[in-house]
């Protein structure tokens, strides 16, 4: 991403916060990520083989690994075509650790017409361009995404090139061209909208939390995210949001009296919801017109680590009553010290 002073933003990564970048290959923490070790740690991350163990099985293979604009790594997303198969894509998160979460995979065959229009975008992914010159606006790039592109061919060429989004290069729009097919071949993840996340990297990341009837899932996330609600900002917007609430609503805050009703539950939630944010886990379809969304309630989020608590917590959304999803239950556990 490149930013002048005059505030230019590019689409991919407008959305990362402003901090420092240092070269090509270093990520926003200073880490660098073009060498071997760097590229082995990544792979073993993911869980995934070396590019040339997978081009000596006669596979082609285009795939794109990002880190994002705070030196996270992002998501893994591959296109294949193995020995005597079809062409797949599959999307990865990184493996859990020391109990946490396991690594995310969401996975489907796609169309020849998507595989081999990948294959013909690819063919100057790895070049260097020359920058330049521009005296009259000197800019300044700022916490840029990474973006590491790897190919295999029919005739098991090796292909590879590693780019920050500061420096100039077609691996970042290529990468993003992968990761825009991606979405598209999974039609869950088609059906998430694309406004209520930073890009199709952050996409396929919102989706693989999708379980159940996951078309019903991705709806319910969009309703959940609708403009203010996941982010409410006092109760000055209960009135604004009372609409997303059944009209018996049941929501039990945690610490606060159990409410009935769209109009107090949607003060509760107004009021609290801004300060204290829930974070979904799994997004699980129970039918086409319920879903249930789990997670968690980060208490007191705005206050230093040892003062804040995490609250399970459940929501059910329902379609019915000719209306579209709207949040019909919140429960919560008892507070638990994070």
């Amino acid at each position: 991403m490149r930013l002048a002073f005059i505030i230019a933003l590019s689409t991919v990564t407008s959305a990362a916060p402003l901090g420092a970048q240092a070269n090509k290959c270093t990520d926003d923490k200073g880490q660098e990520r073009c060498g071997l070790d760097a590229q082995k740690s990544q792979q073993n991350s993911y869980g995934v083989s070396p590019i040339e163990d997978l081009a000596a099985k006669r596979s082609q293979v285009i795939r794109a690994f990002f880190v994002d604009g705070y030196g996270r790594d992002a998501g893994l997303v591959t296109f294949a075509r193995a020995h005597a198969s079809e062409p797949n894509v599959e999307w990865r998160g990184q493996q859990g650790k020391n109990g946490e979460a396991p690594r995310m995979l969401l996975s489907a065959v796609v169309p020849l017409a998507t595989w081999e229009s990948l294959q013909a975008d690819a063919y100057a992914f790895d070049r260097t361009l020359t920058s330049e010159a521009n005296e009259a606006i000197p800019s300044i790039c700022l916490h840029s995404w990474v973006v590491r592109v790897e190919t295999v061919d029919a005739r098991g060429k090796i292909r590879q090139a590693t780019q920050s989004a500061c420096d100039e290069g077609l691996a970042v729009r290529y990468g993003f061209k992968i990761a825009r097919a991606a979405v598209s071949s999974l039609p869950s993840c088609a059906l998430l909208d694309p406004d209520k996340t930073r890009n199709d990297v952050t996409r396929l990341a919102e989706c693989a939390i999708l379980a159940g009837d996951r078309a019903a899932a991705a709806q319910a996330f969009n309703a959940y995210h609708t403009t203010w609600f996941a982010n409410p900002r006092g109760p000055d917007f209960a009135r604004a949001l009372q609409y997303m609430f059944y009209d018996r609503a049941e929501l039990s805050w945690p610490g606060q009296p159990a409410v009935v009703g769209s109009e107090d539950a949607a003060k509760v939630w107004a009021t609290y919801a801004g300060s204290n944010p829930f974070f979904a886990t799994r997004i699980y379809g129970e039918t086409a017109d319920r879903v249930r969304i789990e997670g968690s309630i980060l208490m007191d989020a705005r206050q230093p680590d040892a003062l804040r608590t995490r609250v399970p917590a459940t929501m059910t959304w329902t379609r019915e009553n000719g209306f579209g999803f709207r949040l019909k239950s919140l429960s919560s556990a008892s507070p638990t010290r994070k």
